[in-house]
């Protein structure tokens, strides 16, 4: 599994905030990890619930591993705008799709009687013209 640290590390070196072979300082990973914790709670409101709890930078992050990347491309689009610099360029995967597609919930419905029956079935008295 992997860590919070280590998606946000990749996010950041994504959008050239921290270089390949530097280490975060404190504040970039605490900031990291606050956009990271508020995204993913953000992603319930959009109907993708992936469970997430609130995590420290060595808590593991409970997404299935082919999520990864996607998790690291979409927390380096939010923190740009942060640090003021360019977003990543698009790769042309829709990288919120595959969450979508595998951790959608979808709310119970109903279908009001009415719309189940057939007008002939309203009353015994109905009869076609």
């Amino acid at each position: 599994m992997t860590t919070a640290n280590s998606a946000i590390t990749s996010a950041l070196r994504l959008i050239g905030v921290v270089a390949k072979d530097e280490a975060m300082d404190a504040q970039d990973a605490d900031n990291g990890l606050q956009a990271m914790n508020r995204m993913m709670h953000g992603w319930k409101a959009r109907g993708v619930d992936v469970g997430h709890v609130d995590l420290a930078l060595e808590g593991e992050i409970q997404l299935d591993d082919m999520f990864i990347e996607d998790l690291v491309y979409l927390l380096a689009v939010r923190l740009a705008g942060e640090y003021g610099v360019s977003r990543p360029q698009p790769d042309g995967i829709d990288h919120m799709q595959g969450l979508t597609n595998t951790y959608v919930t979808l709310n119970a419905s109903t279908v009001d009687a009415g719309l189940l029956r057939l007008p002939s079935q309203f009353s015994p008295n109905y009869r076609s013209r």
